[in-house]
């Protein structure tokens, strides 16, 4: 007989985990399996989410396992036998982030599956090579159903990269559980400011919303340090770097920021969800410059509490601009001016069809729609 669901991917980590969570919380009308792809043949610590949680089993002695190319060839062994060792067959396979692992399997998945499907993250179809992507062309080509991000460019292009047609389409992502709660909480902007930053006397400039260097954070210190006395005096300028850390590019960034003279803050350690609503909504303006992004929930979350956003030129989100620009288009060299025509603007720049519309990328309607499709496969 038939088991429900497996779950293929890395069970440490958190967005896989806060997912199944989530799922369980909703529903529990159906059996989730794992099999943990991580390679770290440990002890699974989200083990209790699931009905049965399996990993990949050593089969060689250890001393293999430190010999370059020899120690390649026993973990696709390993992962190959380990799930032959399962000796179950599902009505659904759910591929959450493509692999080499998932390469490795993919004709005992196929197998072992009435309905295969494939869950893109990101890294996975935009940092890979040229061979990987030849490989996992065959994943993709193999699957009933590829899981695509609804009105994206990054759901466009996993389209374009991997040929995938329309029928195979699911318009699923995990959304944004942030989001839910910025829709919900009524907090006024300067009670969020006084909440987040001990005043609300600031006019709060952030910028990126992570430490990678990705975020160019130079440059807009840069620009921001150009209009110095055109800025509010009261001006505070945030950083959220808790995560992506790396202590040398922040003590180039803390340096150049100091020699502006303008007031800032470095939020450093992760923020809880309540944090991230008072950072959301007590922003003035947040400015979003990174080099290359498909999605942004921090985006989706800043507009939401109708705080002004400045974005780079040379990103796209279609799912954004349906109903006209929500944000300020800027490159780094027109970044000072922009910056300053942003603070002679007073008009509303979020349409309310475009607030509608970002339910879609919430964590509730997303996880409510994941367990429709599941259940739909399943037969429940």
């Amino acid at each position: 007989m038939n088991r429900d669901l497996l779950i293929v991917g890395n069970a440490y980590d958190r967005h896989l985990e806060r997912f199944i969570r989530a799922l369980r919380v909703q529903r529990r009308q159906y059996s989730i399996d794992i099999f943990d792809i991580s390679m770290r043949y440990g002890d699974i610590p989200s083990a209790s989410l699931y009905d049965n949680a399996y990993m990949v089993r050593r089969h060689f002695p250890k001393f293999m396992y430190k010999i370059g190319g020899l120690s390649k060839i026993a973990k696709y062994f390993d992962v190959r036998e380990s799930f032959k060792e399962l000796k179950q067959n599902y009505k659904v396979i759910n591929i959450q982030v493509v692999t080499i692992q998932s390469y490795i399997l993919l004709k005992l998945l196929k197998k072992s599956s009435i309905y295969l499907i494939t869950t893109p993250w990101g890294s996975d179809v935009y940092r890979i090579t040229d061979s990987m992507r030849k490989k996992y062309q065959k994943v993709y080509d193999a699957s009933e159903y590829v899981c695509v991000m609804p009105n994206t460019k990054f759901g466009d292009d996993i389209i374009d990269i991997f040929n995938v047609s329309k029928e195979k389409c699911l318009e699923l992502c995990f959304g944004s559980d942030v989001l839910d709660r910025v829709m919900v909480d009524k907090i006024p902007k300067d009670e969020a400011k006084k909440k987040m930053f001990g005043t609300n006397d600031n006019f709060v400039i952030t910028c990126g919303y992570n430490a990678a260097s990705a975020q160019n954070h130079l440059h807009i210190v840069d620009a921001l340090g150009q209009i110095k006395e055109q800025l509010p005096s009261n001006t505070l300028l945030v950083f959220p770097l808790t995560y992506a850390k790396k202590a040398k590019y922040l003590a180039e960034l803390e340096k150049k920021v100091k020699a502006t003279g303008i007031n800032y803050k470095f939020l450093t350690t992760y923020l809880s969800d309540q944090e991230m609503i008072w950072l959301r909504k007590g922003t003035d303006l947040f400015i979003h410059m990174q080099q290359t992004d498909a999605y942004s929930s921090s985006l989706h979350e800043y507009l939401y509490s109708k705080t002004k956003v400045i974005n780079a030129e040379w990103l796209s989100y279609k799912e954004l601009e349906t109903w006209g620009l929500p944000y300020k288009l800027s490159t780094f060299e027109t970044l000072s001016n922009d910056v300053i025509a942003v603070l002679n603007n007073s008009d509303e720049w979020v349409s309310g069809e475009l607030r509608k519309y970002l339910i879609v990328y919430s964590w509730s309607y997303q996880i409510n729609e994941w367990n429709k499709t599941f259940e739909k496969l399943l037969k429940l």
